[in-house]
């Protein structure tokens, strides 16, 4: 066991971006082959610029754990500020009992390069399919090749503090 503050409160604030999935998922003890998910996520990185890669870490319990194990694809969504309301949502729905993106109100595209949806309201995207999985405890380390990447606009982003605590950038 660490002392002082929990890790967190040291590397935070970070931006929180949206991980969209589809695809075959256990929900309620049967299995579902069209299951979507949005999860907000803070723990996230590129990873190589050559190949592009992108990293993620998924709690293990994560209904999108399971999809994106077995789909091999997942959407990177890079939000705005003004979105924190419906991010926040995004973490607290569970995706097994409601269909999120209509509940939250986001827009579900689809995206160019993978079979996954994205969400329309996003500043930017990354498609990516899965390269590696790697187990980093309680969480599992996705490492995805990004086949698509778009921005849309400029806007500031959302960055996560702690608990429902967001910040952005100054410009």
């Amino acid at each position: 066991m660490s002392k002082g503050p929990h890790m967190t409160l040291i590397f935070n604030p970070r931006q929180t971006i949206l991980i969209s999935c589809a695809g075959p998922a256990t929900v309620l003890g049967k299995r579902v082959e069209d299951q979507e998910e949005i999860i907000p996520l803070d723990w996230h990185s590129p990873a190589s610029h050559e190949p592009p890669l992108y990293a993620i870490f998924l709690s293990k319990q994560l209904c999108a754990t399971e999809i994106i194990r077995e789909s091999q694809v997942f959407a990177v969504n890079f939000m705005a500020y003004l979105h924190k309301d419906k991010v926040l949502r995004a973490g607290l729905e569970h995706g097994e009992f409601t269909k999120k993106f209509e509940s939250i109100g986001f827009t579900r595209q689809t995206c160019e390069k993978i079979d996954c949806p994205k969400i329309g309201e996003a500043l930017g995207h990354l498609e990516c399919e899965v390269q590696h999985e790697i187990d980093c405890g309680d969480h599992v380390l996705f490492l995805g090749k990004v086949v698509w990447s778009e921005l849309h606009r400029k806007e500031k982003r959302l960055f996560h503090v702690d608990a429902d605590e967001f910040t952005t950038t100054m410009s």
